[in-house]
């Protein structure tokens, strides 16, 4: 999985990627954690993670957790996001949706998720 961030502040510590898992019952499924990075206040970085999915995992959660400590970040500091993308595999693309040469939508157009055709 891949996406891009932008941090308003710069603070002390790092994001850390997680994915969290769960079945197809509800119940909570081991979490993944992926790489850590340190943002960088007004500046897009995108991040990349690479993690297994585990046995009866039906529905995924992706979290940004904050491992900081001071300071702390403070009412008005943002984390903006964009082109959450979560592909098969390890390649890192770059950003696709259903509209992207060599990729179509699996459903609806703009309202469904995306795949990259192979041939």
């Amino acid at each position: 999985m891949s996406a891009f961030l932008r941090a308003s502040a710069v603070r002390s510590g790092n994001f850390d990627i997680q994915v969290w898992w769960k079945g197809a019952d509800g119940t909570h499924l081991s979490p993944s954690s992926g790489s850590n990075f340190a943002p960088v206040a007004g500046q897009w970085v995108r991040v990349s993670a690479t993690f297994t999915v585990p046995a009866g995992a039906y529905r995924m959660c992706f979290v940004i957790d904050f491992d900081g400590s001071t300071p702390v970040w403070q009412a008005g500091d943002t984390l903006d996001s964009t082109g959450l993308m979560v592909t098969s595999g390890s390649t890192l693309y770059n950003y696709a949706d259903g509209n992207t040469p060599g990729w179509t939508w699996t459903g609806t157009p703009n309202a469904s998720t995306s795949a990259r055709i192979r041939r």
